[in-house]
């Protein structure tokens, strides 16, 4: 009875990742500019300016990263391409 639900509880955990996760992201890229609306009014007027001047500059840096990480991964799986094609790789194990 524990391995089933180990494995029930395994499932439930893809499934929220596959499910959730996107449906989360979508709704930040989406509503960002509500958000952040919504956050500075939390927050007292005379820190206001700056903390959504911080959130706005981590937006922006964590931004650059995930680009630059896509275009590393990019680059790399290329050159990797490129490298076993000239080695006459076809794919075979």
């Amino acid at each position: 009875m524990v391995g089933i639900g180990r494995g029930v509880r395994l499932a439930l955990m893809i499934v929220g990742y596959v499910v959730v996760t996107p449906v989360v992201t979508y709704h930040l890229l989406n509503h960002w500019e509500q958000i952040t609306a919504w956050l500075g009014k939390l927050v007292p007027p005379a820190r206001r300016d700056d903390v959504l001047g911080f959130v706005r500059e981590y937006d922006g840096q964590l931004g650059h990263f995930v680009r630059g990480t896509l275009t590393e991964g990019d680059a790399g799986g290329d050159a990797h391409g490129r490298g076993l094609a000239l080695l006459g790789s076809q794919g075979r194990c």
